[in-house]
């Protein structure tokens, strides 16, 4: 890595170190958000009065393997991006960034993104593109959850806020095509994988999310389960809490009832999904370690 991207890279970390101070002070923040997700999904399994017995164990099993699909998938994602900038990775390097984007999405600022940003710098991109890249594709992956939460929230309750966030997610759409700037016929198509690719993530995160509603004994379409799914691409963008910590689960007891389920059902099962998600990663890292060897 070299100098100037040293210092830019300490200039990103330090500015957003700055925004985390200012929203509260690190020390108190993490513990007392785990604090208050525990009571949130402890108030849910009461309210939702569930067993242990009751648990659907296969369908949470299914959803902490269809994690590894979708961390290749982000992989694949890494990938395009560095196409675009100019670089070039192979499968396993895209997998290790992703996994280690995964693990700095645990820090209580937008790591993901760093990671990638660093790992693309490194590979010969400028720090500039580089950004643009990563900023692009992120708000690209949000503007499309937007449109699926959106058009479902339309479909099943309340019309005009739905269109609102769908017409909001369109926007961030067309703002994340014009940051990566195709310029030429092959960047043309990467882009249109690149968007492909996130749809393709998103149905795949609906999935997980339809079976940890059926794991919790709560019947579900995929309209309602689309209903959620933006909740955990903004909890990832507030980057003020570990891995969107508190944010997600929030945003889904929101969005849940807007689309026919409770606010308790929303709740645990964001906060399942996060746990579920975490495993899968984990047996990724454990394969990709065992094959370096």
């Amino acid at each position: 890595m070299s100098t100037d991207w040293r210092d830019h890279f300490d200039r990103l970390v330090a500015r957003y170190r700055r925004v985390r101070e200012r929203v509260s002070e690190s020390r108190w923040l993490l513990p007392v958000v785990v604090v208050l997700v525990v009571v949130g999904i402890t108030w849910s399994w009461q309210r939702l009065e569930i067993e242990p017995a009751e648990l659907g164990w296969g369908a949470l099993a299914a959803s902490a393997a269809l994690a590894i699909p979708a961390a290749l998938m982000s992989a694949g994602e890494f990938w395009l991006a560095q196409r675009l900038a100019g670089g070039h990775s192979t499968a396993r390097e895209s997998i290790r960034v992703s996994l280690l984007g995964s693990l700095g999405n645990l820090l209580p600022i937008p790591g993901g993104a760093i990671v990638r940003v660093e790992a693309m710098t490194a590979s010969g991109a400028s720090p500039g593109i580089a950004v643009r890249m990563t900023a692009g594709i992120g708000v690209a992956w949000v503007g499309l959850t937007l449109i699926a939460s959106g058009l479902a929230v339309a479909a099943l309750s309340n019309l005009a806020p739905g269109l609102v966030a769908a017409g909001i997610g369109v926007v961030a759409c067309i703002g994340g095509a014009v940051a990566i700037r195709p310029r030429d016929r092959n960047a043309v198509w990467l882009t249109v994988a690149v968007y492909v690719l996130e749809i393709l993530v998103i149905l795949l995160a609906t999935w997980r999310i339809l079976l940890v509603l059926e794991a919790i004994g709560t019947d579900a379409s995929w309209a309602q389960a689309f209903g959620l799914v933006a909740s955990g691409a903004l909890a990832v963008s507030v980057g003020l809490v570990p891995a969107g910590l508190g944010v997600r689960e929030l945003l889904a007891s929101v969005l849940a009832p807007l689309v026919g389920l409770t606010a308790a059902a929303g709740f645990l099962t964001a906060g399942l999904n996060q746990v579920l998600s975490l495993i899968g990663q984990g047996l990724l890292a454990l394969t990709t370690i065992q094959r370096r060897r």
